[in-house]
């Protein structure tokens, strides 16, 4: 070979590394999101729905018992991430969000549950995560089909009812700000019975055109537990323990910390004061069984909580809110 050739070798080889550590830099800084769901991708098919006698996503699976009801927090919001009262303020969720979100998909996917039904708030949060749930669960679903209940898809439903706790003059603070110049014990008083808001508040649901077909004794100023808990039973009652009792459907319900604690404490024979110190973390699915009043992780073989399995306490699986 002349020495031109060999010019043209080298400098043709330099060119090719120059590109492939081009290529590694770029795949050693992909986000790492993708890296997480990438793996979740490979590994739900070996999730527990195999040791559990469940399937594979898109085979067919037996049934879970008739009154079972998958419950699941909506993903990290902006105000979850910046440690601001929330309550019905209509935010988005943070890229951590839809990230769970994903992950929850994954790993219902992988258990082999299908739903008959999706309930969601009124608040995007949760309905962006109904959106990134079911696009694991059923590939080709979407929001629209859903709400418009086309065949062969599942039908999602919102309801005002299963929004978040009203956090009244509280609404938009910083938690630990309002801690610190009020102290912790008149923090802990709002948090259980808060200041209402003023009707002028631009976080008053009544200015809201989302909230425009409710009636003015619906629009809370503010909410107690108590208050959240008498508003989030009638969706239960009139919607969706007719579902699962006798439609027997299996129904997955995406909303807040404090309407999903409400509702376990209206259904199940679980101690207050055990559903009070469990935390509902974003994004994990909780699958509740009438029959047994079990309350337990998706990967989980026995109940996590309930009378018919130990307590977990919160602090030790989750950290505390």
């Amino acid at each position: 070979m002349g020495a031109s050739a060999r010019m043209v070798v080298s400098r043709s080889l330099g060119r090719l590394l120059v590109a492939l550590t081009l290529l590694a830099q770029r795949i050693s800084t992909a986000r790492p999101v993708q890296h997480r769901l990438a793996r979740a991708r490979r590994a739900a098919p070996r999730s527990s729905a195999l040791a559990d006698g469940g399937a594979l996503p898109g085979m067919m699976r037996a049934p879970l018992d008739p009154g079972s009801v998958v419950f699941l927090r909506h993903g990290e919001s902006m105000w979850n991430n910046a440690n601001r009262f929330t309550g019905w303020v209509d935010v988005l969720l943070s890229d951590a969000g839809e990230e769970q979100a994903r992950l929850a998909g994954l790993t219902l996917a992988g258990s082999g549950i299908c739903f008959d039904k999706v309930y969601t708030s009124f608040l995007q949060r949760t309905v962006r995560t109904a959106e990134l749930v079911m696009a694991e669960i059923e590939p080709g679903w979407t929001l629209e089909a859903a709400e418009a209940r086309a065949p062969g898809v599942t039908p999602l439903e919102r309801s005002w009812r299963l929004n978040e706790r009203m956090y009244g003059a509280l609404t938009g603070l910083n938690k630990k700000e309002v801690a610190d110049q009020y102290g912790q014990e008149q923090f802990e008083r709002w948090v259980r019975d808060p200041p209402p808001l003023q009707r002028t508040s631009e976080y008053f649901p009544g200015n809201d055109a989302l909230y425009a077909s409710l009636k003015s004794d619906e629009l809370p100023l503010k909410e107690s537990f108590e208050d959240c808990m008498r508003r989030v039973v009638p969706l239960w009652e009139e919607a969706i323990k007719p579902d699962l009792e006798l439609r027997h459907q299996t129904i997955l319900v995406i909303s807040s910390r404090n309407a999903i604690r409400a509702l376990l404490m209206h259904i199940s024979d679980i101690p207050t004061k055990t559903l009070l110190s469990i935390d509902i973390p974003n994004g994990v699915p909780l699958l509740y069984e009438l029959h047994r009043d079990c309350l337990k992780t998706i990967d989980s073989d026995t109940c996590n909580f309930g009378i018919d399995g130990p307590f977990v306490p919160a602090e030790k699986r989750y950290g505390s809110d």
